[in-house]
């Protein structure tokens, strides 16, 4: 679904074969919203993004990607350059994605409340909520099974925090580290990551600030698995 000038909600879409350049569940111009959109991917490529619902300069919010074969170079859930992107769903269970997943992403906003789950597959990495301006808190990834370089629960680049995101790891492996809330400019608290099982060979993160901001209140709690 296309709006020029309005928005797109509840559209869908299932990708079976073929090759395509790019997928849009449901694409809205001007300052409308998309909500609602689904995209489910049995099999093709697409050479570019997979998108549920993308809104130029609105609100991207609970829009969902299954993805169970194929190849894509990246998956964006709920994406948008000036609003907010809440509450987006993606599940993976198989195919390859060359770059990353990421449920719920914002040039521009706050990305709260989105969620991954990873049972199978390949990716470079996935990401719960990203902000490059805004808040990145409350999101969640669960991995149990495929390969990734990382996990970004919620990522925060600039003007925002990374607060109360949660990683859950059972089963899998990835290649660099894991990171539940991650903060460039901002905090990051009460973020969690809770490891049952599986493999990373880097490092595994509660919260992390790289340049400005304070890390507190964050937890790891391991039980099983191998880190390092």
């Amino acid at each position: 679904g296309w709006a020029p000038n309005d928005s797109a909600n509840n559209n869908k879409v299932t990708m079976t074969g073929g090759q395509v350049y790019a997928v849009y569940g449901g694409k809205a111009g001007d300052s409308g919203n998309a909500t609602g959109n689904i995209v489910t991917m049995n099999g093709g490529i697409v050479a570019d993004h997979v998108y549920s619902g993308y809104a130029a300069n609105g609100n991207a919010n609970g829009n969902t990607i299954e993805m169970t074969g194929g190849i894509a170079a990246e998956v964006e859930c709920g994406g948008t350059n000036d609003g907010n992107a809440n509450d987006n769903m993606v599940v993976v269970s198989g195919g390859t994605v060359t770059g990353y997943v990421f449920s719920g992403y914002t040039a521009n906003g706050n990305a709260n409340g989105n969620t991954i789950e990873m049972t199978g597959g390949v990716a470079a990495g996935v990401q719960g909520g990203t902000a490059s301006v805004g808040n990145a808190n409350d999101n969640v990834v669960i991995f149990s099974g495929g390969t990734l370089e990382e996990i970004d629960g919620g990522v925060s680049f600039d003007q925002g925090e990374a607060s109360g995101n949660r990683v859950v790891m059972s089963g899998g492996t990835v290649t660099y580290c894991v990171y539940s809330g991650y903060a460039v400019n901002g905090n990051a608290t009460g973020n969690a990551v809770d490891m049952t099982g599986g493999e990373v060979r880097g490092d595994v993160y509660g919260g992390y600030v790289d340049t400005s901001g304070n890390a507190t209140g964050n937890t790891v709690t391991m039980t099983d698995g191998q880190v390092g």
